[in-house]
């Protein structure tokens, strides 16, 4: 279907509740914010403030964001204003520790504040999106507990995540790291509990970094100020009053894939461009190749040769509704291209959406192109994303690394075998 912003209705009750959980949701959760306040000081008469924020009765707006962490010092750097923090007393980098403190009080209060956040809302919450890292103790953790309760208290609610993949430059597993016995355990609880994954490896934004801005070593800033950016472009229909909302919500997705559980998809964005003067724009083919042979993906994966169970690419235009290419040009680019193989059962989507963007902040790392395109994508290259897991997993299993605290912590090895085993389905699955 083809969509032009200019055209659309804004539906009231589409707004969300943002949830910033342990170390690299709070830092993401930062940068994003940051580019939410600069949208919304920039003029735009198709920006629906609500959809992300409060309106007080003095007129400002407020983040419909919590933040927590179990380090105390975790959200002492949130630089945008919001009432909803909750913290822990301590640090731990094992989920079984986060679990185990979960069952504490600090859930209860941290649920009740959501409660709080979702009755109190200016207009009706229709799901929640959370940034976390599945690699931390607090991102999988805390994270697995507080999931299964959102589904028991807003059973019909969304949940959709922008998760954190661990990923390591080496094909090595290091048996000195929990960062594989939190993932495996975070996406056991994420297949039957989150709606819809977005997968991140801070190595291919890196690269992204380096490829596209010339940035040798990029900063954790940095990544994440990129993440922010694909967060951006991800949510822009539901910000700036567009129909078009399945980069968001995962139901509409329901009719194109034949198993429940393949619900990670893995973002891309392109183009990145230097200085705040937008160059000559790049042609839409252009664009399309680039995003298929794998530039613009926030993970390390290879799509060649790998079947894409579903995508739906998002077109972004400043320059007006005759720039856009028709639904039926985008097709028949897709049939001609021998070396992209779409599942017979699901063709590619494609939304084109017209707005003019907000400028970039002075200083800002990268520039507004004229033409941009965001695809998020559910492809069989992501099993070798959870293999690198499996893999890393077992190595920590074999040397019997850190069993003494998972027992200590309720977690014995029939448990350890059960997320292993339904993450090693998952695996086959795609």
């Amino acid at each position: 279907r083809q969509v032009h912003g200019d055209s659309a209705q804004m539906n009231d009750t589409d707004s969300v509740v943002a949830i910033h959980v342990g170390g690299a949701g709070v830092q993401i959760g930062n940068a994003v914010w940051d580019l939410f306040h600069h949208e919304n000081t920039v003029e735009h008469t198709t920006s629906d403030r609500n959809a992300f924020f409060n309106e007080s009765e003095n007129g400002t707006y407020t983040p419909r964001a919590i933040y927590f962490d179990l380090d105390p010092s975790g959200v002492d750097g949130v630089q945008h204003n919001t009432n909803h923090a909750v913290t822990g007393t301590h640090t731990t980098n094992l989920f079984s520790q986060a679990l185990s403190i979960s069952s504490q009080p600090l859930l209860e209060n941290i649920c009740d504040e959501i409660k709080r956040i979702v009755d109190h809302s200016d207009t009706t919450i229709n799901g929640f999106v959370l940034f976390h890292g599945i690699g931390g103790g607090t991102g999988s953790g805390l994270m697995s507990a507080l999931v299964r309760n959102l589904k028991d208290l807003f059973g019909k609610k969304w949940i959709t995540s922008f998760s954190v993949f661990p990923s390591h430059s080496g094909d090595s597993p290091s048996p000195l790291s929990y960062e594989a016995y939190n993932a495996i355990y975070a996406l056991h609880t994420m297949l039957d509990h989150v709606d819809w994954v977005h997968v991140i490896e801070n190595t291919a934004v890196s690269r992204i970094a380096s490829a596209s801005l010339s940035i040798e070593k990029p900063s954790l800033l940095d990544l994440n100020t990129l993440i922010a950016d694909m967060v951006g472009a991800h949510t822009c229909a539901l910000r700036h009053r567009l129909p078009c909302r399945s980069l968001m919500n995962p139901y509409p997705w329901g009719g194109l894939i034949p198993y429940p559980a393949l619900h990670f998809s893995i973002p891309s964005r392109i183009p990145y461009v230097c200085g705040n003067t937008p160059p000559e724009p790049v042609a839409w083919e252009e664009l399309y190749q680039r995003t298929f042979a794998g530039h613009g993906l926030f993970a390390d994966v290879d799509l060649s040769n790998q079947q894409i169970l579903r995508c739906e690419v998002m077109l972004h235009s400043c320059i007006g509704r005759q720039d856009l290419p028709s639904r039926d040009q985008f097709e028949l680019w897709c049939k001609s291209q021998q070396s992209i193989q779409f599942a017979d059962w699901s063709p590619p989507r494609y939304t084109g959406t017209v707005h003019t963007l907000p400028t970039a902040k002075s200083g800002a790392m990268f520039g507004v192109p004229q033409r941009s395109l965001t695809m998020t994508t559910d492809t069989s290259a992501f099993a070798t994303v959870l293999d690198k897991l499996l893999n890393r997993f077992d190595a920590l299993c074999s040397e019997e690394a850190f069993f003494t605290s998972l027992e200590s912590d309720g977690i014995d090895i029939a448990t350890l075998n059960e997320v292993r085993e339904s993450v090693s389905d998952l695996s086959l699955n795609y």
